[in-house]
């Protein structure tokens, strides 16, 4: 799939082996965590629940995946 919108948007794979890498490491990971999950759960309640509040705490310990530029020249040219 990767190949397929490289070649269609024109985008120049640098590394694609590393980039294999990281996404077989991510389907490994979502996978074990799903099947602990599931593990974990009496009934499909509590394993929606379990799931919510993990994705939530994996989400606030994970870095955003662009820094967002700083705005300050934004508000001294606003404020002039």
């Amino acid at each position: 799939m990767m190949l397929v919108g490289a070649a269609i948007f024109r985008i120049e794979l640098r590394n694609p082996a590393a980039l294999l890498a990281l996404a077989i490491g991510f389907a490994l990971f979502a996978s074990g965590l799903h099947l602990t999950i599931i593990g974990i759960a009496k009934d499909d309640r509590s394993a929606s629940f379990i799931g919510t509040a993990l994705v939530m705490v994996l989400s606030l310990l994970g870095e955003p995946s662009f820094r967002p530029k700083p705005t300050r020249p934004f508000y001294a040219a606003s404020r002039s």
